[in-house]
């Protein structure tokens, strides 16, 4: 008798310590959780030739690339030579003129903006002009200062971009620099 409670015991001891080692390597674990994905929305800036360089440069189109959300800016027309293309589909498109009295005309639909948007920035007297395009339904001022402003493009018909539909914003901000 006093073998088997001897053989018990030690039985005992040896899962209390199997259970409190068990414990012991859940409690020390690691641990991972699956997080919602995550955009690196990171700022790309272009800086346009001066006016006095290139007398083209006081028109500045900003087109749609090939690819949506990539942008692509001209000099002249917006089907002039592409002096640039912006290429992150998630980043802040900003274009940064030197000059003043430079027009900007963006002629790209919300749905192929960038996630960020598109910034536009030059001296006093410029201007910055958004051709909407069919979807584009909804345009406000979303902030304005004495020097500068944000225009808010929504396309509100949740269809295909490629269609120039879609649920996605554009944000264009213009000021002086």
């Amino acid at each position: 008798m006093c073998g088997t409670l001897s053989r018990k015991f030690h039985s005992l001891v040896k899962d209390r310590k199997h259970q409190r080692n068990q414990a012991l390597k859940r409690a020390t674990a690691p641990l991972f959780e699956v997080l919602e994905d995550r955009r690196l929305l990171s700022t790309v800036t272009f800086t346009t030739a001066s006016t006095s360089v290139n007398s083209a440069a006081a028109s500045i189109y900003i087109t749609p690339h090939s690819i949506s959300k990539e942008v692509d800016v001209r000099y002249g027309s917006a089907t002039g030579t592409i002096v640039h293309t912006f290429t992150g589909t998630a980043d802040t498109d900003v274009i940064v003129s030197p000059s003043s009295n430079v027009t900007f005309y963006q002629r790209v639909v919300a749905a192929a903006v960038p996630d960020g948007g598109i910034t536009v920035s030059a001296g006093g007297s410029s201007t910055l002009e958004i051709d909407a395009g069919p979807s584009d339904q909804i345009i406000q001022v979303t902030a304005t200062t004495s020097i500068s402003g944000t225009v808010q493009v929504t396309d509100t018909t949740n269809l295909d971009p490629a269609t120039d539909v879609s649920a996605n914003n554009a944000m264009a901000r213009a000021s002086p620099t």
